[in-house]
């Protein structure tokens, strides 16, 4: 899909990445949106695979509480070259169009098209992987995972904050399901407007990897598929997933999760770093922008900023 004209020109500099010679179309930015999770746990943790693989220039989580616990230490304290890591707060969306929204999930499935729509760039859940750059999708309008057969998934999204997609796709809310988990995120978008018009989309069916694979990567199977995949939706809340995950256990967990946390956490340069459990330092927001610069090198420096409006 070509760039459509109207985006072209108009604030070039903005997508300027300086330290190339390249114009993208995005920002480098990674976001992701957590909702009422005070412990960032393992799996969370393991966003550390992000910063790390990508090297975006901003890694936003945006998020409605207090963020406390080891692993978000061991997150803010990566060694990621050029990377600031920011909490944002931000709070929960509770309607759509004036209609309530009937779950945590669903506001969610709002506020990432929202968050599109105000800043572009690459959106995240917090148990997406990302396994390889996603430099070459961001000279796309809209990139999504959308497999054969199937819907379009929502855990990775990759967009231009003026794509035309974010507005029609958002539009359909209007004719809100509130008991249905996947109509307004998935089904409608994908049979009335992507179906109709595909051209709205970079479409990426396999290595997105958002497709159930989670019988692959917790079964006892070797599986070599997740080396061409670019990200992976690792359905950690969901069986057969471990739930009592850190990464003492994946040093020795026989299947294609171990092998993958393996090689993210142990030989995959820069290597994280995990602190001693009592050193760990717990970072706390609530009104406030935690604003952590990560050197190379370098423990993340701290810097509090009122948000701003």
């Amino acid at each position: 899909m070509k760039l459509h004209r109207s985006l072209r020109w108009g604030r070039v500099a903005a997508f300027i990445v300086f330290v190339t010679v390249w114009l993208y179309i995005l920002h480098q930015f990674l976001q992701a949106y957590k909702l009422s999770t005070v412990s960032t746990g393992f799996v969370n943790g393991s966003g550390s695979a992000a910063p790390v693989v990508q090297c975006p220039e901003r890694l936003i989580i945006h998020c409605d509480t207090n963020i406390t616990g080891y692993y978000w230490s061991v997150l803010s304290s990566l060694p990621a070259s050029n990377t600031s890591l920011e909490l944002k707060y931000m709070a929960k969306p509770t309607h759509v169009f004036g209609q309530p929204l009937s779950s945590v999930f669903h506001a969610s499935d709002v506020e990432r098209i929202l968050l599109l729509m105000e800043w572009g760039g690459i959106f995240l859940d917090t148990d997406m992987l990302v396994l390889r750059s996603l430099d070459t999708f961001r000279h796309y309008e809209m990139v999504v995972g959308w497999p054969p057969d199937q819907f379009m998934g929502t855990q990775i999204l990759i967009a231009h904050k003026d794509a035309r997609f974010l507005p029609m796709w958002l539009d359909g809310y209007r004719r809100y399901h509130p008991t249905d988990w996947y109509y307004n995120a998935g089904q409608w978008p994908t049979e009335q407007l992507l179906k109709k018009q595909p051209e709205l989309v970079h479409r990426v069916p396999y290595t997105f990897g958002v497709d159930n694979f989670s019988a692959m990567l917790y079964g006892v199977t070797r599986w070599q598929r997740w080396r061409t995949m670019h990200t992976i939706h690792l359905l950690s809340r969901h069986p057969p997933a471990p739930q009592n995950l850190d990464e003492d256990f994946v040093r020795h967990y026989r299947s294609p999760f171990g092998e993958i946390a393996r090689w993210l956490l142990y030989k995959l340069e820069p290597k994280v770093n995990f602190p001693q459990r009592s050193q760990s330092k717990f970072l706390r927001s609530s009104s406030l922008v935690t604003r952590i610069s990560l050197k190379q090198g370098q423990t993340g420096q701290l810097l509090l900023a009122r948000a701003s409006g």
